[in-house]
């Protein structure tokens, strides 16, 4: 059974599309079928963060949206071993406001484990495309005012669509006086705070590597924090690390 999660913020970078590439890496490397959808079509990056070359003739989300391919087309292979839909800000198409993404997804239903959907920011027309097309949604905030009042709205909009929510990731926690804690930031938002991922100069390093962290930087401790988090999403314990790894992990992280 197709299992659709789509990763909301209400703001733009607080680590969205980093987070989905990693998860998608996670999950795959776990055994599961997965295929991530860039539901970002008016901001889309997804494909730059996975080092997948942008071409005029590429079959993208938007081409499916407009009506010109079917979604099956626009599928494409990434060497980790997932499948991802790309979208491109090149081939946006100002007067189609048809994004109901719904629909399109229903023929990849019984093909995958997983289909993760990276939406876009804020809580316009695609961001409700993703929400409407998911079955649970996980909220992605940083640790600051503002990150932390867009993720309120998004969680308002999330019931008001009736949509069940996994909880929040609590992204590049610095540990930092003034910086809003777990406990804090679960009662602000009223949702469970399921996974903190510190901050580290590597993530963004593997952004610009186009490289998800989790393979480039396995032992550090934000890559196993997402890999933890990819094994709570589909309810399965996460293995115990051998002494070997336990060690790489104190030393890498020094």
């Amino acid at each position: 059974m197709t299992r659709i999660l789509s990763i909301v913020s209400g703001k733009g970078g607080v680590g969205k599309t980093t987070l989905v590439s990693n998860l998608s890496t996670s999950l795959v490397k776990n055994g599961k079928k997965v295929i991530v959808i860039d539901g970002n079509v008016t901001g889309s990056n997804l494909h730059i963060h996975l080092g997948i070359e942008a071409t005029d003739n590429m079959v993208t989300l938007n081409d499916v949206l407009d009506g010109k391919a079917f979604i099956t087309q626009a599928i494409y292979r990434h060497p980790i071993g997932f499948s991802i839909i790309p979208a491109l800000l090149s081939k946006i198409n100002y007067d189609n406001n048809n994004f109901d993404l719904k629909k399109h997804i229903f023929e990849l239903l019984g093909e995958y484990d997983i289909i993760l959907i990276d939406a876009a920011a804020g809580l316009g027309e695609e961001v409700q495309a993703a929400i409407n097309s998911s079955d649970v949604s996980i909220i992605i905030t940083n640790p600051d005012p503002a990150s932390l009042v867009n993720a309120l709205h998004t969680k308002k909009l999330l019931e008001l669509k009736e949509k069940d929510v996994v909880g929040v990731v609590l992204n590049k926690v610095r540990g930092e006086k003034d910086e809003h804690n777990k406990k804090y930031v679960e009662e602000y938002v009223g949702l469970p705070v399921i996974c903190e991922i510190p901050y580290h100069h590597k993530i963004r390093r593997s952004v610009y590597k186009k490289m998800p962290v989790v393979e480039s930087d396995p032992h550090l401790k934000a890559s196993r924090k997402m890999k933890t988090l990819a094994y709570t999403i589909v309810d399965e314990e996460v293995p115990k690390e051998n002494l070997l790894e336990q060690i790489k992990v104190i030393i890498l992280n020094i």
